[in-house]
């Protein structure tokens, strides 16, 4: 600062102190005059010292005592004089004033205070009165500076406060073996915590060097220092360059001291009045701190007043209305004699403004009075200004307010993709889990093509756009990346090994970047999941998606840097976005968010609730990975659960080889065994059909010689699963993989027909009812006579050479039981006949069943099937659908009934 100017203002508020103690040397003789009981005022005075000083110290111990130092106005004094000593002085004046004015204390009548008295006082007492004089004087030596040390101390708990409570530097770490662990864990902390870093050692994407420029332009005592614009988006890290500025100053012992920085939000006021004072009362509550700001306690309110123009009429000629730059020159005024230098920083300009372009009128015009006042203050010289803020417009003037403008670029890719590796790596490493997903998808994010681009082999500019380069690219400021690696880690918290890591890392990258896009892949997320390829229509001939269409109105159709990082990221995470069909997702990330076959992932991602043990992946891949080592596993149990069923195929058929899928397969027969039909709810055993399905398009050797096992094993059991491993393990159909070879499978289904004997002729009639329980109407049909037998209507002759003896057996059991067995006997001997007809809303189709009697009586034993019929049964005992078969026996049973009788 220009020392003229410092002695200036020091100068002018000491003309100002004394100008105002004459006034008040008139303003206590005037009191005297109008006393009327002068005597006891008098002798009031005498003793009224001790309450006066009690209910000062009073005051002081419930006001706020750190700024007792700057209230007192003894801190600054010889600089700055409080407007008391005005008072104290105009005492002097007084006091001189009577002792030479006789004609004055006559007309007072106050006793002691006659010129006589006076003078006599001052002349009998002038040496007692030149050392008081001495005296105060020396107080007001040393007064100010105890008080200044005081004031200093309160300074640097203020200080400490501003500075965060990590003014300390930290101890030097331990030598750890796995130092990324150690990173991981910093990174982690960071990520967790919302408060700005405020010291050099904690700096990661070299913020320093710009807080150490501005620093280095607000240490010179300039006459007039520049204003400074520090300019980036929202999160670019603004407010930490803020806190190392502070830090740089507080390390040069200039902080507090002849440095003062006051920080100011314009987002919490809704009004350009409300911003305006909040800026000057900020200036004036930091004046607070070092002076008493009494003198300077009205200025934001007169500068809003004179910028209104307020009052109207003759409420103007009562006014004082001084210019704005005379009331913003009353606080250089007080700067300038403490030659203490004052930055304004200001922020949240465009929040402030309701945008973050300040290019539309509306905000321009309410940012018109803001901008006029910094301009107005920048013009001071011990006051400057600094605000941060996004980009602005030319429209603002940002030129014509800042001299320097400091922008925040963008942090390169690799320094961001270095911070993602670390999070990635202590994010798969802190928790083993077992990952499902292919190894060429985990290439994405961990080839050494990468490590090429970090080492600078390879150059992003003229490489091809990958995965890493796409998610760096987008998460391209502090901000963001803290907010998407918080959402990733809370998620992975949540849901460690029950979603992609890898789609989740992508999309929580996306999610904070920008959240625009995210909101979309939300509304059509149902579409970009699609592996249907739609038909073209006329109004889409291209047959793009909705969700294209939207994307390109949202970030432009254009090719540009940021379009093809969000398409990047979209064909990693969703790769039928644009091309439905393009990939079956499941086959390489099982758990992918585009993955909604077995699971919705998607529906996890966004929920991020505590999943039910039977929704949860870790506990069937464990499972798997158990069964492949021969070890204790609970991969069966997952299969007799419906509702993993289709979890545990999509795993275990990417996991499990021939042998062991055979294996799985023994263990489920063994397991259905102990179950009934009825509780698979379906028509065949999910369980087993799951397998089925797992070992289509492989070979498997050791599945007939275990098929043939099975058969023997469950026939005598059940033969609804006896049926389900003959139908579909050894059918060939046209479109169905063929799993076992044909002639093997004709020896398994040769071998059933001898076990059907053996196991249910002269046998207990229950235990064929109990193999028939539950199962299929048509289970005894199709595999008496063999399927082709049946498709084909072939029913000539008998199923198979011992049928007789089958077929008694078959009546026995009815017997026992025909709500089980008679609707397996209706089937071989009812035809059904498909047939139309003719009616009010058109052509209608109907069936119509008769009995064959002929075949009836080629297969049966029609006395003993007829008296089943009419003695044991009753429609009721039949499902609904199973009734018209029923009366197609019934009746001709009845008929024959009657023509017995007749006969006899």
């Amino acid at each position: 600062m220009n020392n003229a100017k410092h002695r200036n203002a020091i100068h002018k508020r000491w003309l100002e102190i004394t100008a105002f103690s004459l006034p008040a040397s008139a303003a206590a003789l005037f009191a005297l005059r109008l006393a009327p009981n002068c005597k006891e005022l008098t002798d009031f005075a005498q003793w009224a010292w001790l309450p006066a000083l009690t209910l000062l110290i009073v005051s002081i111990l419930l006001w706020d005592r750190n700024r007792a130092p700057a209230w007192s106005g003894l801190r600054y004094f010889w600089r700055y004089p409080p407007s008391w000593f005005a008072a104290l002085l105009g005492l002097i004046w007084l006091v001189f004033f009577l002792a030479i004015s006789p004609s004055t204390t006559q007309g007072l009548q106050c006793p002691g205070l006659s010129s006589e008295e006076i003078r006599d006082f001052l002349f009998t007492t002038w040496p007692d009165i030149l050392v008081g004089i001495g005296f105060v004087v020396m107080l007001l030596i040393v007064a100010p500076l105890l008080v200044s040390a005081i004031g200093a101390s309160n300074e640097q708990l203020r200080i400490a406060e501003l500075l965060g409570s990590n003014t300390q530097a930290l101890p030097p770490a331990k030598p750890v073996a796995h130092s990324s662990a150690i990173d991981f864990l910093k990174l982690r902390d960071w990520v967790q915590n919302d408060t700005p870093i405020n010291r050099p050692d904690l700096d990661v994407f070299r913020r320093n060097p710009t807080a150490q420029r501005i620093a280095n332009r607000v240490k010179p005592r300039l006459d007039k220092s520049p204003t400074i614009a520090l300019i980036g988006e929202l999160g670019a890290g603004k407010t930490s360059i803020y806190n190392l500025v502070l830090h740089d100053l507080n390390n040069a012992g200039m902080l507090g001291r002849s440095v003062a920085v006051v920080r100011i939000s314009l987002w919490p006021f809704d009004t350009v009045d409300a911003a305006i004072h909040g800026i000057l009362s900020s200036l004036t509550e930091e004046l607070g701190q070092h002076v008493s700001t009494t003198p300077i306690a009205g200025l934001p309110d007169e500068y809003i007043s004179t910028i209104e123009n307020a009052g109207v009429g003759w409420a103007k000629l009562f006014r004082r209305n001084r210019p704005p730059t005379a009331i913003l020159a009353d606080f250089d005024q007080v700067t300038a004699a403490l030659d203490i230098h004052f930055v304004l920083w200001i922020e949240d300009l465009e929040r402030f403004a309701g945008s973050t372009s300040t290019t539309h009128p509306p905000e321009v015009e309410r940012l018109a009075p803001i901008r006029s006042l910094l301009h107005s203050i920048s013009e001071a010289t011990s006051i400057q200004v600094v605000f941060a803020s996004t980009l602005l417009s030319a429209r603002f003037d940002i030129e014509k307010i800042a001299r320097i403008v400091e922008p925040l670029p963008t942090i390169e890719p690799k320094t961001i993709w270095k911070t993602l590796s670390i999070f990635i790596n202590g994010c798969l490493a802190s928790r083993e889990f077992i990952d499902p997903a292919s190894p060429s998808a985990r290439m994405h994010l961990r080839s050494n093509s990468i490590n090429d681009w970090l080492d600078g082999v390879l150059d992003s500019s003229a490489s091809a756009l990958t995965l890493p380069i796409a998610l760096a690219t987008i998460c391209n400021n502090p901000r963001k990346l803290k907010y998407a690696l918080r959402h990733c880690i809370d998620a992975w918290d949540a849901l460690r090994g029950e979603i992609d890591f890898d789609d989740l890392f992508s999309m929580s990258l996306l999610r904070a970047s920008e959240p625009d896009v995210f909101a979309l892949i939300v509304d059509y997320v149902d579409e970009i999941r699609s592996e249907r390829v739609p038909r073209e229509s006329s109004t889409n001939t291209e047959a793009r998606s909705n969700f294209e269409i939207k994307l390109d109105a949202l970030v432009g159709a254009a090719a540009s840097p940021k379009r093809a990082a969000i398409e990047e990221i979209l064909d990693f995470v969703f790769p039928n976005w644009s091309k439905p069909g393009k990939q079956r997702v499941a086959e390489s990330k099982p758990q992918g968010l585009s993955v909604r076959t077995h699971r919705d992932y998607w529906k996890r991602y966004l929920s991020l609730e505590p999943l039910p043990t039977d929704e949860q992946d870790q506990s069937i891949l464990q499972s798997i990975t158990l069964w492949k080592s021969n070890s204790p596993s609970e991969l069966v149990s997952h299969l007799l659960k419906a509702s993993q069923l289709d979890t545990v195929r999509t795993f275990a058929s990417r996991t499990l080889d021939s042998s062991e899928l055979a294996k799985l397969l023994d263990a489920t027969v063994h397991a259905e065994l102990r179950r009934s039909p009825a509780d698979w709810k379906s028509r065949y055993p999910p369980s087993v059909m799951t397998i089925w399905n797992m070992m289509l398009g492989g070979k498997n050797e050791a599945l007939p010689s275990l098929l043939k096992e099975l058969v023997k094993l469950t026939t005598p059991v059940n033969l609804q699963l006896t049926h389900t491993l003959l139908y579909f393990f050894l059918t060939k159909e046209d479109n169905v993989h063929e799993l076992v070879p044909q002639t093997q499978g004709d020896e398994i289904r040769a071998s059933f027909i001898p076990l059907l004997e053996a196991s249910f002729t002269s046998q207990d009639p229950k235990r064929l009812v109990d193999a028939l329980r539950e199962a299929e109407l048509d289970v005894l049909l199709i595999n008496c006579w063999g399927l082709e037998r049946v498709r084909q209507k072939n029913f000539d002759g008998q199923p198979f050479a011992g049928w007789k003896t089958f077929s008694d057996a078959l009546l026995e059991s009815a017997e026992v039981a025909p709500e089980v067995v008679l609707p397996q006997i209706i089937k071989f001997i009812v035809d059904k006949t498909d047939q139309f007809r003719v009616g009010d809303g058109g052509l209608f189709e109907f069936a119509t069943y008769t009995l064959n009697s002929e075949r009836a009586s080629r297969l049966f034993d029609m006395n003993r099937l007829n008296n089943l019929v009419l003695e044991r049964t009753n429609p009721a005992m039949f499902p609904k659908e199973l009734r018209p078969e029923y009366q197609a026996i019934l009746e001709p049973a009845q008929t024959s009934r009657k023509i017995v009788s007749g006969k006899n």
